[in-house]
C-alpha cells in the first residue's frame, strides 16, 4: 500500500468516525435551531438556502442539516407553519420513492428527520456547476415519476439535482 493510499484510507475512516459522532449527537440533543447545533461543538459550514429552509454542511463529515427558515413563517389552516410542512412534504416523498428499488440511488437518504422543529440531516452532495437539464426533461421526469410511483415532483430545478460519489442522479431537494 503507497503512502497516499494510506492518507485516503485514513482520511476516510476520520470522516465516517466524524459522521457517526455528528449523527449520535443529534440524534441525542434534537438540536432545533443553528445556535443549538453549534452548541454540540459541530462546526457547520453555511451551504445556502431556498424559500423554507436554510442547509449547512457538518464541517468534516459527509452531511448536510436543514433548518426551516425563522423568519416571515406562515400559519396553514392546520396550525403548522409552511417551511415545517415543507419538510414534512420532503419526507415522506423520499420514503414513498425508497420503496421503489430503480428510484433508491437516485432519492437522498434521511438520517435524522424532526417533525417538530422541522430539521432534517440528510448526505451532503457536491454543487455541480455548469451541468443543466433542459426544461422539457424535467417535464419527463415529472410525469414519469408521477405516472409510476404517485408522487409528484414540482420543484425540478437545476440546483436540486445533484450527482452522488458514483455520478448517479440525485433528487436533492423534494419538497414543493
Amino acid at each position: 500500500m503507497t503512502r497516499d493510499e494510506k492518507y485516503a484510507a485514513t482520511k476516510k475512516r476520520n470522516v465516517q468516525k466524524a459522521t457517526r459522532r455528528a449523527l449520535r449527537l443529534i440524534r441525542k440533543h434534537h438540536p432545533a435551531t443553528l445556535l443549538e447545533t453549534s452548541q454540540l461543538c459541530l462546526r457547520l459550514v453555511y451551504h445556502g438556502e431556498g424559500a423554507f429552509r436554510k442547509a449547512y454542511r457538518i464541517a468534516g463529515t459527509k452531511l448536510l442539516i436543514k433548518f426551516p427558515q425563522t423568519a416571515d413563517r406562515k400559519t396553514t389552516s392546520y396550525g403548522y407553519t409552511t417551511d415545517r410542512c415543507h419538510t414534512r412534504s420532503e419526507v415522506r416523498k423520499i420514503k414513498k420513492l425508497r420503496e421503489f428499488k430503480s428510484l433508491r440511488t437516485h432519492v437522498p437518504p434521511v438520517y435524522y428527520f424532526n417533525s417538530r422543529h422541522g430539521v432534517m440531516v440528510t448526505e451532503f452532495y457536491p454543487s455541480t456547476a455548469g451541468w443543466r437539464i433542459e426544461n422539457e426533461m424535467r417535464v419527463v421526469f415529472s410525469h414519469v415519476i408521477k405516472e409510476l410511483t404517485g408522487v409528484v415532483l414540482e420543484d425540478l430545478g437545476d440546483d436540486n439535482f445533484k450527482l452522488n460519489r458514483r455520478g448517479e442522479l440525485v433528487f436533492a431537494d423534494l419538497g414543493y
